[in-house]
């Protein structure tokens, strides 16, 4: 994943969280366990480089 891609990915997920509804907490840590898990995939594919 080209780092521009990946920059897009995160502005687009860091809008949906503005627009969530606050009152779903479990579905809000899916979600942070969904960013975690694309965090650790963009350092997994810049150590592959």
């Amino acid at each position: 994943m080209q780092s521009g891609q990946y920059e897009s990915a995160l502005n687009a997920f860091n809008q949906f969280l503005k627009n969530r509804n606050p009152d779903r907490d479990s579905y809000d840590k899916g979600l942070l366990n969904l960013y975690k898990a694309t965090c650790h995939f963009k350092l997994v594919a810049q150590q592959a480089e």
